[in-house]
Parts: structure tokens; sequence; C-alpha cells
């Protein structure tokens, strides 16, 4: 009963250790995204070249927001965002509020920063990032939060391709505290 028991505790185990994971392939065709541009606020400074936008930020008001996250339980937090990530076409152009912590990081590889509002689930063990977009002149780390700092952020979902892949992420026209 003793090995039974062992095994079954293993066999939960590893389960638990991989339900989160997974390698997650860019999509080949990006002829579907109506998109093709990085948006216009991942500058390293403000007289750094922009791109053409992608999306509008969206009018905050609440009756305006066709998915709140900051509403919904964890584990609807989760799914939503989940399926945010692997079925976009479905919510480009559509305004989304997030809640959650503040990250930037730098990529050497295109000189530019990326802003992310980090989304846990209620163990907070698959944590997700979605990025946004600060709209206007913004240096950073002057005009934003320090990472960590709990965030909301409401804005328009889109597109762009950037090196070859493409990036879901938020035009945003403005960041709150939490």
């Amino acid at each position: 009963m003793k090995k039974i028991l062992i095994v079954l505790l293993c066999l939960v185990t590893v389960l638990c250790c991989v339900s989160c994971g997974g390698k997650k392939e860019p999509d080949a065709d990006t002829s579907k995204t109506a998109d093709t541009q990085k948006p216009a606020d991942t500058q390293k400074s403000a007289d750094t070249q922009k791109p053409a936008e992608t999306a509008k930020p969206a009018n905050t008001s609440s009756d305006a927001i066709d998915v709140d996250l900051t509403k919904m339980n964890s584990t609807m937090v989760y799914s939503e965002v989940s399926n945010m990530l692997s079925e976009p076409e479905k919510y480009i152009g559509k305004t989304v509020r997030m809640k959650g912590q503040f990250n930037a990081s730098y990529f050497e590889g295109t000189g530019n920063y990326y802003y992310y509002v980090v989304i846990a689930d209620a163990t907070a063990c698959c944590a997700q990032g979605i990025e946004f977009v600060w709209e206007g002149e913004h240096n950073y780390p002057d005009d934003f939060p320090k990472n960590g700092d709990e965030v909301i952020v409401t804005g328009v979902f889109g597109q762009y391709d950037e090196l070859g892949i493409t990036y879901n992420y938020v035009s945003t026209d403005g960041i709150t505290l939490a």
C-alpha cells in the first residue's frame, strides 16, 4: 500500500510541475494579422524614431471595456489571459483592463524597453505578462512606476511584428497605481 501511495504522490507531483509549462511556437502565418509594425512607445528615449501606431488607446470609461480582468476571480483571469495569448485574433481591437505588477525590461537586440503587466493566477505558479505601450512621450524610468508596483492598465489589444515574430500588446494612454 505504501508503494502505491508513493507512486501516486510522485505522479501528482510531476503533473503539478508540468501543468503550467509548455513551449509556444510563434505563428508561422503572420499574414492573418492586420498590424505589422512595432507600436509607438517602446523607445530607449524620447528622441528615438518611432514606427506608425498599430492600435489607438482606449476610452477608459468602465462601460467601454470589453474585457475587464480586474473584475474576474483569479481562475477566470488566468483562463482569459491564456485565451488572449493563444487566440489573439479574437481580441484585436477590444478594450482590455488589467491589474498586476509592472515590469520593464531592455532588449539589446532592438535597443528598446518593453513594459509589462504581470498577472498571477490563484496559486501564483503561472504568472503571465501582457506587454503594454504607453502612448505619448514617456521616458523610462522617470515617468514609469517601479518594477513590482501594482498597476492598472486599460487599453486596446493589438499585435505587431518585430524580428520576424508576432507580439501581442495593449495600447494605453495611461497607467494607474493600484
